[in-house]
């Protein structure tokens, strides 16, 4: 390393050095309660047809006693095992969230963690460090362009996270400093995740972090061998950002990225979902759903208005005609329009809302078109969530409910650690007895302690 160090060249530098005690407990404690949350993500769609054809896929590609596929009694290749199970902990728009950014990291992260930790039979403390650190890593790398990758069509989860799962890899296969700045080159490389998906409720978002994380492991094999990557893969002219941006009068900052790091934290600005959808969206449904508890009826509404910040319109409400009209399941947790009447028609909203019969139902569509979105004028911050429904009677009546601030699901709320594992129940139930559920409990509760993180990756099987 000559001259002053790259982002890349700094931040493998923290990845390989950082030892777990250099690490804050909240923050170690906070990273565990994201494995639990992705794991029960990829239980609960390992069991739908989306799992299903991810896992039967995975199998076409070889066979493996490496690693284990999530939900499943299968076992593969570390690099078959990340991209099943990181392509299941995306697909219900349910993982985590960097409040700021929309990163989704627990997608990509926990699937290479347990993936890689597993075929390299690395203690649970030497697996949570290098998680912990990848979370944070994603999380810097996202807060140097805030919402610029979204806006040109690119999921921010698999531009981000081919760095921060390159960076793992490096890690936990054991490279130098060099090849693990090759390795961020190679993935680089490789990044992309275009969300034209978006537009029609197919498939090919939930593919991005299982793919991101296959590819890392991959880059990090390569590096090891000797195979070479720019180390300006980030910030140079033609690296990441700069190709996936497209705008040179955008000024990436790339300090705030750099500024602290070890000491200051940015994983702590994120939050988990209560809800299977768009995170913008959960603290509308919490209002209208508080309406509702109120006596609120869809029935009695002339029209429902939706004030929403101006970052977020291009996401949840815009195209209007595809958002009063989702195509699919997955088209609908991300519309606003159809997430509110639906919530408000069904009084509840959950993992078994938008089903095809929702998206068909007249009650519901009819209160969809009675719903509208408008500008906020008083937008929060990026990092903030607000929820604010004005709902107009047919008799003349106005009823208004805002959360603001909303913090609900946010990793330094007290309440989390219950709502997450009460929502890892929900999930995790639906594929594996309540004795199962609760040792993965357990054993992501004492993460740290395990000789080898396998024990956890094989609890999380389906048996017999």
């Amino acid at each position: 390393m000559t001259g002053t160090p790259t982002v890349s060249e700094r931040l493998a530098t923290f990845m390989l050095d950082t030892p777990g005690t250099a690490i804050p407990p909240d923050v170690l404690a906070q990273t565990k309660l994201q494995i639990l949350d992705s794991i029960g993500l990829m239980l609960v769609v390992s069991g739908q047809e989306y799992g299903r054809s991810v896992c039967r896929a995975v199998q076409e590609m070889g066979r493996s006693d490496d690693a284990t596929v999530i939900g499943t009694g299968e076992r593969n290749t570390a690099m078959n095992a990340v991209l099943a199970n990181g392509a299941m902990a995306d697909a219900l728009d349910y993982d985590d969230t960097h409040n700021e950014t929309h990163l989704h990291p627990g997608a990509h992260i926990v699937p290479l963690t347990l993936a890689a930790g597993e075929a390299r039979r690395s203690t649970g403390l030497e697996a949570l460090t290098i998680a912990a650190l990848g979370f944070e890593i994603g999380c810097r790398l996202a807060v140097a362009a805030p919402g610029q990758f979204g806006r040109r069509g690119f999921h921010t989860s698999a531009i981000c996270g081919a760095v921060s799962t390159s960076l793992m890899a490096s890690r936990f296969y054991g490279l130098s400093h060099q090849q693990a700045v090759w390795s961020v080159g190679t993935s680089a490389s490789q990044a992309a995740g275009i969300l034209q998906c978006y537009t029609d409720g197919t498939w090919t978002q939930g593919l991005h972090p299982g793919w991101i994380a296959h590819a890392a492991i991959a880059a990090a094999l390569l590096g090891r061998a000797g195979f070479t990557g720019p180390p300006t893969a980030i910030e140079g002219r033609m690296g990441l950002f700069r190709t996936h941006v497209q705008d040179p009068d955008y000024n990436f900052d790339f300090d705030r990225t750099l500024r602290g790091l070890g000491t200051v934290w940015e994983g702590r600005t994120m939050s988990v979902k209560p809800y299977p959808t768009g995170c913008v969206i959960h603290p509308y449904l919490d209002a209208i759903l508080a309406l509702h508890r109120a006596g609120l009826r869809a029935e009695q509404v002339k029209r429902l208005r939706l004030p929403m910040s101006h970052h977020w319109v291009g996401i949840v409400c815009e195209p209007v005609a595809e958002k009063r009209r989702p195509a699919t399941e997955i088209a609908g947790r991300i519309s606003l329009q159809y997430a509110v009447a639906e919530a408000l028609t069904r009084g509840r909203f959950g993992l078994d809302s938008v089903t095809e019969a929702d998206l068909r139902d007249p009650a519901i569509l009819d209160l969809v078109d009675r719903t509208d979105y408008e500008l906020d004028p008083e937008p929060p911050a990026r990092r903030a969530f607000k929820g604010w429904v004005i709902a107009e009677l047919h008799d003349g009546r106005v009823l208004e409910r805002i959360e603001h601030p909303w913090t609900r699901g946010n990793l330094d709320d007290p309440g989390t650690p219950a709502l997450v594992r009460d929502k890892f129940r929900e999930n995790a139930g639906r594929r594996l007895p309540s004795a199962q559920v609760e040792e993965i409990v357990a054993a992501v509760d004492a993460f740290e302690t395990l000789a080898d993180v396998g024990e956890l990756a094989r609890l999380c099987a389906i048996r017999g």
